[in-house]
């Protein structure tokens, strides 16, 4: 099934409390992160970490980067050309590191610049606005687990 951004919000709701303890499995990937079942490295973000130095690490980062930014053109003008929608489904980026939410957002900008369509499903129990592009956001103060198997639900049921 569907669900538009207004349906999704009445079946979500406004009033989330997302806070309480964190899942134990949080605990499971710190004890054992996955692997690849390629080359048995650890799974990890395309991403410079803290502490991250390593000369060969940030050699694939970087061209790991490079391959995203052409994937992410193509793919916001092929979405304008073919009429289609975007849909970004951001879950749980806070504000501390904020390089997925401005991700997001600049995914968003580009997409309609493009003259695109494209929403951005922002799930976040504390910080779920988008004061940019209000206009192009479904915000929705809830964990990403409980707004999932919601949004689950509600397709299932239709």
């Amino acid at each position: 099934g569907r669900l538009s951004g207004e349906t999704l919000l009445q079946v979500l709701g406004t009033n989330s409390s997302a806070a309480g303890p964190r899942e134990a499995t949080s605990a499971i990937w710190w004890t054992s992160p996955p692997a690849c079942l390629g080359c048995g490295g650890f799974l990890r973000p395309a991403v410079l970490m803290f502490g991250d130095a390593d000369a060969s690490l940030v050699g694939r980062l970087q061209a790991a980067s490079e391959r995203y930014q052409e994937w992410e053109e193509h793919m916001e003008t092929q979405a304008a050309e073919a009429g289609a929608r975007v849909v970004l489904l951001e879950l749980g980026c806070g504000t501390r590191v904020p390089s997925v939410r401005a991700e997001c957002e600049e995914v968003l900008r580009d997409t309609l610049g493009r003259g695109g369509q494209a929403v951005l499903i922002r799930v976040n129990p504390d910080f779920p606005d988008n004061k940019d592009l209000p206009e192009h956001t479904i915000s929705i103060k809830d964990t990403a687990l409980s707004a999932l198997t919601r949004i689950d639900a509600a397709m299932g049921a239709g």
